[in-house]
């Protein structure tokens, strides 16, 4: 079934999409409005949310609700089903909408994985379960830089399951607030800021010491 929902969203919107510029606006959620200070300290929700999309050139100047990286995003038939789910304060039921398709927007056009991962992103910076599990695991990475991922996941008591603890990390990481390093088959995971040591360079076989 989810195959079939992302093949048909592909098929239908893949006529509309504009090539993709090597440099354009940044885009971010106008509303909650992200700010410098801690994951806690924004995106503060209510049962009502819009994620009405800003962009800005990179000087930082508004480019308008016009622009076609806005409008792109703005009126992508996943942001306009996405809509009124959240306006009815429906974050889990978006949440899986959402779930759905990324489980086959790999065999999508490029174009198209694209920009559902922008909807994506605005959509995970605005979510409360990011926002709590955020809450939850940033004192454990202050005291711990590097700790590995897996050992965060007791700590993220509003994720209902480890996809969901991927989720988070991964946009995490994306959005900035945490620092991956890929070790063995998982992470290490520092905040912005913190020291990252060198990873030890692997002894290449047969290589004789000096």
């Amino acid at each position: 079934m989810w195959l079939l929902i992302s093949v048909l969203i592909a098929a239908g919107l893949v006529w509309w999409y504009k090539k993709d510029t090597k440099r354009g606006p940044k885009l971010a959620p106008s509303q909650p409005t992200r700010t410098s200070g801690s994951t806690s300290q924004r995106n503060k929700t209510n049962s009502e949310a819009r994620l009405a999309v800003t962009a800005t050139d990179e000087s930082g100047n508004p480019v308008g609700d016009r622009d076609p990286r806005v409008i792109e995003v703005t009126e992508h038939p996943v942001f306009v089903e996405l809509s009124p789910m959240l306006a009815a304060g429906d974050w889990g039921g978006a949440r899986r909408f959402l779930q759905k398709i990324a489980y086959g927007i790999n065999t999508a056009p490029p174009n198209d994985q694209r920009i559902f991962k922008k909807i994506m992103t605005i959509f995970a910076e605005a979510d409360p379960l990011y926002q709590q599990c955020m809450r939850g695991i940033k004192p454990f990475i202050e005291e711990n830089p590097g700790i590995k991922q897996t050992a965060l996941y007791p700590h993220m008591a509003a994720a209902p399951d480890t996809e969901h603890c991927r989720y988070v990390l991964y946009f995490a990481d994306e959005l900035g607030d945490i620092v991956r390093r890929k070790k063995g088959n998982s992470y290490e995971v520092f905040l912005p800021g913190q020291a990252i040591p060198e990873a030890p360079v692997k002894s290449k076989r047969g290589q004789s010491g000096g």
